[in-house]
């Protein structure tokens, strides 16, 4: 997996997120328990 860090600040590749949603600089909107990714706008969901 690539650990590059993407335009929004503060926040790099697969960043978890705890919150239900969290509102990002960019406005891209993630999920509890989803992997953000930055530089694709793509959130991805793992078995918990």
């Amino acid at each position: 997996m690539n650990s590059k860090c993407g335009a929004v600040k503060g926040a790099c590749h697969g960043i978890k997120l705890g919150n239900l949603t969290t509102l990002l600089d960019n406005k891209e909107i993630a999920l509890e328990g989803g992997m953000y990714d930055v530089d694709t706008g793509i959130v991805t969901f793992y078995d918990k």
